[in-house]
């Protein structure tokens, strides 16, 4: 067990997700130590399918997990997206794949901004994508570089303020003189960069930005008329940048239309993805976080998880906390998802009974290493590793009348990943362990149809091995999975 290999990877031309020998370390300060958090690990994953990892905490799933999403990147290892190494991507080619790839988080309550409404928060993907997936018209494009320019304009005003203070602004001009001039260009120059990022992602609030400026700019520049002593460099200048904003803003008060299209076009789906997570848009759209509970904050991270139409999700314990009722409820509304949106999904637990009932292909973890890979039914009947076995047994039966067996309970500590065992890491905790085990490190070796495990020593098993028409069998029926029926309570308001 605890060991490495990759003979439980499928041909790469059939899967979507494929790790190859991820290593992900971590350097404990300044002592030259690192922790080994996830070590040699290989794990593949078909489209549609879900493939579950499980282990004790502190294995390296989550870690794992963030690894494939880079973040952040894994210290050595491939790790192949539709047959592209994301390891290879420099940055903007790795952020052409955010949209495809995304993640639920473990704590629902802190992945949200608290300071941000529902609207937002769920709809803040879409803006930022806004522009690769629905370029901006030619206004907005012109209106942007104009305000730009503008923003340069003020810039360069202020240097000249300070450096030709006389030559500009008088030969009278003094140091405070110089330094309100500098003040006042350098408050230009960020108001009308922000006002042209504004409209540069096309906000909806750009039109409003643009038309108060405008109508300050237009203020300034009846003002500098009248009262600026005649025409100068500085008042020159002045005014030609006052003219080009109120163009510029001019043009981003036009391209509104194109603007509000846009956001229609954001709401509705908005509206849709809460719809489809169970959130009711009317009475959540101008709500925060703190306003809802648990899983309701956990449909709302789905929502937003869902509205790129990624292909690949990573859930990292999304009901780890969350109580029993709701957890059926969340796991009843992922399977939907990923039948409606055709997802291939990698989820993450460290309960096993609901591994089972998510999954079509589970993978067992230690202390940062694979163990055991297999459909879950062989995983759970037949389990051939010490470990699988001692997590399988450590699941509660809901039955007063059955009194709890010392079989297969793990004694021990789990090492530190600073300094882990050598050859197979569950050799100090195994029962079964012997002097090979500490010499030579297990490989991942086959024992059945899809069933894999790294272990000198497997358990016998001597339950029925299903086929692969069995297994066949077996995942069509977790494609429409027994539903959880939810009572609720007289009076009590969904959301």
């Amino acid at each position: 067990m605890a060991g490495s290999g990759m003979e439980h990877l499928r041909n790469p031309s059939e899967v979507l997700i494929r790790v190859e020998n991820l290593v992900m370390e971590f350097p404990v300060g300044k002592t030259g130590l690192k922790v080994h958090a996830v070590s040699d690990v290989s794990i593949d994953a078909k489209a549609g399918e879900t493939l579950g990892l499980v282990g004790e905490s502190g294995c390296g799933k989550s870690t794992t997990g963030k690894a494939i999403m880079q973040l952040p990147r894994p210290t050595s290892g491939r790790v192949l997206y539709a047959g592209t190494d994301l390891t290879k991507l420099s940055g903007p080619d790795l952020r052409q794949t955010r949209p495809e790839m995304q993640m639920i988080f473990q704590d629902p309550i802190s992945s949200l901004n608290p300071r941000r409404r529902v609207s937002e928060i769920v709809s803040e993907p879409l803006w930022i994508w806004a522009n690769n997936r629905n370029p901006p018209g030619p206004k907005a494009v012109l209106a942007r570089t104009m305000l730009l320019g503008v923003a340069g304009i003020w810039a360069l005003l202020g240097v000249v303020a300070v450096l030709l203070g006389p030559a500009v602004l008088g030969d009278d001009a003094e140091v405070p003189a110089r330094v309100l001039a500098f003040l006042n260009a350098a408050i230009e120059a960020s108001v009308v960069f922000a006002i042209a990022q504004m409209a540069g992602s096309r906000n909806r609030k750009s039109p409003i930005a643009a038309s108060v400026y405008a109508a300050w700019s237009l203020f300034r520049l009846l003002l500098l008329i009248a009262f600026g002593g005649g025409l100068t460099v500085w008042t020159s200048l002045i005014g030609a940048a006052t003219l080009a904003a109120i163009v510029a803003a001019a043009l981003v008060v036009s391209s509104r239309t194109e603007i509000n299209a846009l956001s229609e076009h954001i709401d509705a789906k908005v509206r849709q993805a809460l719809e489809d997570v169970g959130i009711d848009p009317e009475a959540a759209w101008d709500r925060r976080p703190h306003e809802f509970s648990g899983g309701q904050c956990q449909r709302i991270c789905i929502a937003r998880s869902l509205v790129l139409d990624p292909k690949v999700i990573i859930c990292d314990e999304p009901v780890s906390a969350l109580d029993v009722s709701v957890q059926a409820q969340i796991l009843n509304l992922l399977e939907d998802m990923k039948a409606r949106y055709n997802l291939t999904l990698v989820f993450i637990a460290h309960d096993l009974a609901v591994v089972k009932n998510v999954s079509d292909r589970v993978a067992v973890m230690y202390l940062g290493k694979m163990c055991e890979v297999a459909p879950p039914d062989d995983l759970y009947a037949n389990p051939a590793h010490p470990y699988t076995a001692a997590l399988l047994s450590s699941i509660p039966v809901p039955d007063p009348r059955l009194k709890p067996t010392d079989e297969n309970v793990l004694g021990g500590e789990i090492p530190s990943p600073i300094a882990p065992p050598s050859g197979c890491r569950f050799r100090t905790r195994c029962p079964r362990a012997q002097d090979m085990c500490a010499q030579v490190e297990p490989k991942m070796r086959q024992i059945g149809f899809g069933h894999y495990v790294a272990c000198h020593f497997p358990l016998d098993s001597t339950g029925p091995k299903p086929g692969a028409a069995q297994l066949a069998a077996n995942r069509a029926a977790r494609v429409a999975p027994q539903r959880v029926a939810m009572p609720k309570a007289p009076g009590a308001q969904s959301f």
